[in-house]
Formats: C-alpha cells, structure tokens, sequence
C-alpha cells in the first residue's frame, strides 16, 4: 500500500480521528498480581469479591502540618539536621537523620519511618503530635547547664544559637511550637529543645507517597503467596498489606515476594511449565 493510502491517514486527511484497534481480552492460564505503589487512580475501581483486602493508604509519606505565615516564607525547603522523632504516646524508639520542612508540613526519612504510629493516631483523635528532638546526642540535664550560662544583653536567639549551636530553622520551629513565646528558664527551654511539639493535621494524598500501606491481607494467600480464594493467582509486592522503610528494605521485600510468588506458580503449572 502506497505511502498515505493507509485507511488511517486517510481519516486524518477528512479530519475524523482513526479507527481504535478492537480490544482483545488476555487470557492466560496463570497470573501473578503485582504493584511498586499507586500513584494516581485509574478509572473506577474495581470490584474483588473474592478476597478481603485493607483500603490502600500512602506510606512512606509526608505530614501536613498548619505551618504560620510567617514560617511559610521563610523556611521551606529547610532541613532540620540530625533531629529524631517520636509520635507522641508511642513507646518505640526515636527516628533519627534529617528532617525537611516543607511549605505544607514535613517529610524525610526519620518522618517515614513513623508512618504507623502517626497514622493510627490520626485515625483516634485526627491530629497527631510529632517530638522533635533538636539534640538528640545531649541529655537534657547537659543542655540545662549549658544553658546557664546565659549573658546580660543576649536575646532568647541569640541565647540559644551561642549555647546550643541551634540554627535558624530550629529556632523558628521553636517559636512556631510555643507561639512566640520560649521560655527563660533553662531548665524549661532545655526540655523543649529535647520535644518541639510539631501538630500534625494528615497526611499528603497517595499520588504524593512513595509506597503504600494496605492490600491483601495475609490470611488471603498461601506459603506460596496463592490467594485462597481464587486458585491459580498470585500476588506481590504492595499487593500485600505490609510496609517498609523507603530504599533497600521497600525494594528487597518486593523482590523476594516476586520470587516467592514466581516459584509458588511454577510449582502450581508443574515440571511441564
């Protein structure tokens, strides 16, 4: 066929859009259902009534956070070095590394890792209070003491950047939590730089998350990861209601659910797959 005698080049030419190939259905004799994360919906959702699964949620995400003005013009896009993080009323241990403010909240590694905790205490109560430590490597009683060390003419910042070495993005955080108003006593202020109370709102929707929480329950699958209900299926990855932090442990649980998965369906088709 001559170039432009295409049945499709010549419904451009007439101004009519071409013909859309027929879709044929895929039918395949078994399948493993696997996902990285979602991140944004596709059509409308679809119906599984054969399995029980828990809503999809966004992990490894950031927190909104009803930051004022003032510190919205000022800081975002500001780390908050070698803090750590707790979420107040959990009785794990803190998350350390760098923390970044954002023009909506905050994110980062250490924020990640306390997606659990921070998500069921906005499911109970809506809000959830983030402890930032700005000094994780002295007690409070060494702070304290350092802090009494304060001059005549020196300002509460000042005060504060010459014994503690905190910088700007700290001290605003300090003034944010406590509306302007940081305490004299050392004693005091050195128990607010241990846990800046941080009012977390929500979180960022799933499109901006880097996994998710949710999916199949395990209950629902197999050893071989084989749901029950529908023989033949397999499942990976975030298909799965796990989570893990973001890098090597979000990756590596993938994978080694794909193998698993990928040996239990080579088992189940047998030695003449």
């Amino acid at each position: 066929m001559g170039r432009g005698r295409h049945p499709a080049d010549q419904r451009r030419r007439r101004g009519h859009p071409p013909r859309r190939a027929r879709r044929r259905p895929l039918r395949a004799r078994r399948r493993v259902l696997a996902a990285a994360r979602r991140r944004r919906r596709l059509g409308r959702p679809v119906r599984r009534p054969w399995h029980r699964d828990r809503t999809l949620r966004p992990a490894n995400v950031g927190l909104r956070v009803d930051w004022t003005d003032t510190f919205v013009d000022r800081f975002p896009g500001t780390p908050l070095k070698h803090v750590a993080l707790t979420a107040r009323g959990h009785d794990g241990p803190p998350s350390r590394g760098d923390a970044m403010l954002t023009r909506t909240g905050i994110e980062g590694g250490p924020v990640y890792a306390l997606g659990v905790p921070v998500r069921d205490a906005l499911d109970a109560d809506g809000r959830c209070t983030l402890l930032v430590d700005l000094r994780p490597d002295l007690t409070a009683d060494q702070l304290t003491e350092r802090l009494r060390t304060r001059r005549p003419k020196d300002t509460r910042s000042s005060w504060l950047r010459r014994t503690l070495g905190l910088d700007p993005a700290s001290l605003a955080l300090m003034w944010e939590a406590t509306a302007g108003a940081l305490p004299d006593d050392p004693a005091a202020t050195a128990a607010l730089v241990k846990a800046v109370p941080v009012t977390i709102t929500g979180t960022m929707p799933i499109d901006r998350a880097i996994s998710t929480a949710g999916g199949i329950t395990w209950s629902q699958v197999d050893e071989h990861l084989m749901l029950r209900a529908l023989p033949g299926t397999f499942v990976a990855g975030e298909m799965l209601d796990w989570e893990a932090p973001t890098g090597g442990y979000l990756l590596q649980a993938s994978f080694s659910t794909g193998v698993v998965a990928a040996r239990g369906m080579l088992a189940w088709l047998g030695p003449d797959a």
